[in-house]
């Protein structure tokens, strides 16, 4: 079988698919966007060549497109609403007039009978829903809705364009007056009941399904004008009588600062020095005690600085603010015999208070008699062990003496091509060595060697 070829005149218009919204929604329930879209075409009877029809290059099919802009005016006309993301469903108006135009509810047999027949597909293959009559003239709660939303299938109640545009704006407007007013602090009671009234003008604005919603932003205006208000209203103001005591209280203070600001600059310096002084009991008075400062922490932080002071004299410092750290050089004022020691000082200077470092150099005793100790047990080793070598040394000579034959005299040495004796060690000894007594050396006709002088 041949399907019909489907052209654009095949597709619905926006009033046909309207009505057919409404018979979707009529239970009541919120649906999908694309679920609304599939009940409604299947109310309209379109195939899927109706449904997925393009004109031209267009990446939308008129369906969706007129589908689209038919739930849209019904969206304006205030028939269906938009409970969440992609979620439609009929408002109060929606389901009175869904109930009032149900297929079958209140019409006569043959009303009944002409609609099934307008309902059914045309010689196009097209779904047409009937128009219900054009005005009822009788009734005038019943009209068309607001222009450019008019729907000749439907009868809407009449509602106010005015009210339906200016209504939301009321709680953003009351809650702006609420604020100004609140801002003039003497008003700010009014501000509170302009508040207050924005409030009930945002609930009433949410409640209305059939109107625009109001603006977020005007609850919370109306909250901070209330808020405001009454904190403006409580807190109050202080009366002359509190203020001027303040006044002359401040008075002396001003006097007393400008005061202070008059004194000359050297004065300020004056009263903020820091200084250091070394204690050293046992130290010649004549001589310097070596102090190391090291900056840590400031705009010096890491530098370190040699300040040279005499016991029991204050020697000022001039430096800027910042965390110091004073050690007296200790490792060059010990020797061998006295050994001095000093705890390190750490000062925060903050430019504003005067202070005074004090060290103290004293002789360490513990370390002293530590280096003594040491010294005398060094001592005593290095004669032990000087001993120790002498001991060895006669006890090798006393073995060298029992080994030796004692043929007369004392051990010399004689070479085989020489005709002197040399004693051990000689340099002529290197090619032969003959060890011979010098008695018998004597006997054979050597001489002594003038070099070793046996």
């Amino acid at each position: 079988m041949n399907e019909k070829r489907v052209t654009k005149n095949s597709i619905p218009d926006e009033k046909a698919i309207g009505r057919a919204i409404l018979d979707a929604l009529k239970s009541g329930r919120q649906k999908s966007e694309a679920s609304l879209e599939k009940d409604t075409a299947a109310i309209l009877g379109l195939s899927v060549a109706e449904r997925t029809y393009r004109i031209g290059a267009s990446k939308t099919t008129l369906y969706g497109n007129r589908f689209k802009k038919a739930r849209a005016e019904l969206h304006e006309a205030g028939l269906i609403e938009y409970p969440a993301k992609a979620k439609v469903r009929l408002t109060g108006d929606g389901k009175a007039l869904a109930q009032e135009h149900a297929l079958g509810a209140s019409q006569p047999k043959h009303a009944e009978d002409a609609r099934r027949k307008a309902a059914e597909p045309a010689a196009d293959g097209l779904y047409r829903v009937p128009e219900t009559p054009a005005a009822r003239p009788a009734d005038p709660n019943h009209a068309q809705t607001q222009t450019g939303s008019s729907f000749s299938f439907i009868n809407l109640p009449q509602r106010s364009e005015t009210a339906h545009r200016t209504f939301p704006i009321l709680p953003l407007a009351l809650a702006i007056i609420a604020v100004l007013l609140c801002l003039t602090r003497t008003l700010a009671l009014l501000g509170i009941l302009c508040g207050f009234a924005s409030i009930a003008a945002f609930l009433i604005a949410r409640k209305n399904q059939s109107a625009t919603k109001a603006p977020k932003a005007s609850i919370a205006l109306s909250a901070a004008s209330v808020f405001l208000g009454v904190s403006l209203v409580f807190a109050g103001t202080p009366s002359e009588s509190t203020a001027k005591p303040d006044t002359a209280s401040k008075a002396p203070d001003a006097a007393v600062s400008q005061k202070a600001d008059s004194e000359p600059a050297e004065a300020k310096a004056e009263k903020a020095k820091l200084t250091l002084t070394v204690t050293a009991e046992e130290w010649p008075s004549d001589k310097t005690v070596p102090v190391v400062v090291t900056c840590t922490k400031g705009a010096d932080a890491g530098k370190a600085d040699r300040v040279d002071v005499k016991p029991g004299q204050r020697k000022t410092l001039a430096y800027e603010q910042g965390t110091y750290d004073f050690a007296i050089d200790t490792a060059a004022l010990s020797d061998e015999t006295t050994i001095y020691a000093s705890d390190p000082v750490s000062y925060s200077f903050d430019g504003e208070e005067s202070h005074t470092v004090k060290l103290t150099l004293d002789k360490d005793t513990d370390a002293m008699q530590r280096a003594q100790a040491e010294k005398e047990a060094a001592e005593k080793q290095a004669e032990e062990e000087e001993a120790a070598a002498a001991e060895a040394a006669a006890a090798a000579a006393a073995a060298a003496a029992s080994s030796t034959p004692d043929t007369g005299g004392y051990t010399v040495y004689i070479t085989n091509t020489g005709e002197k004796y040399h004693a051990s060690g000689c340099q002529y000894l290197k090619k032969s060595k003959i060890a011979i007594s010098q008695s018998d050396a004597v006997a054979q006709g050597y001489t002594p060697c003038s070099k070793c002088n046996p």
